[in-house]
């Protein structure tokens, strides 16, 4: 069976979404996030890929440096599980520190 997912412009952004099953987590794909306001770049001005779990109260954002699109394409429609692993396995490498658990308080 052919994956129907694909990342689509946010009408009301600059970034791309994929969602996945029923909405509960999505992937966020942001280009040179915030480029025009260099306090809120991207750690080393790269494309960021977040992947965003709205369940949880503090609304967890896990974001890696990088374009990572291709990857989730393939791991949403395993679940949010299959996802937190991947972020997790590269999160050493290409973590932001924009992500939750990363920012100042």
């Amino acid at each position: 069976m052919k994956n129907t997912n694909e990342f689509k412009r946010n009408p009301i952004g600059t970034n791309e979404l994929l969602f996945g099953a029923g909405k509960k987590f999505f992937i966020s794909y942001n280009e040179d996030p915030c480029a025009d306001f260099s306090a809120l770049r991207a750690d080393n001005g790269s494309d960021e890929t977040a992947l965003v779990d709205p369940s949880d109260s503090n609304h967890t954002y896990r974001i890696l440096n990088g374009d990572y699109r291709e990857n989730y394409l393939k791991l949403v429609p395993k679940g949010l599980e299959a996802c937190i692993e991947f972020y997790d396995k590269h999160k050493g490498k290409n973590n932001s520190s924009w992500s939750t658990g990363n920012r100042m308080a």
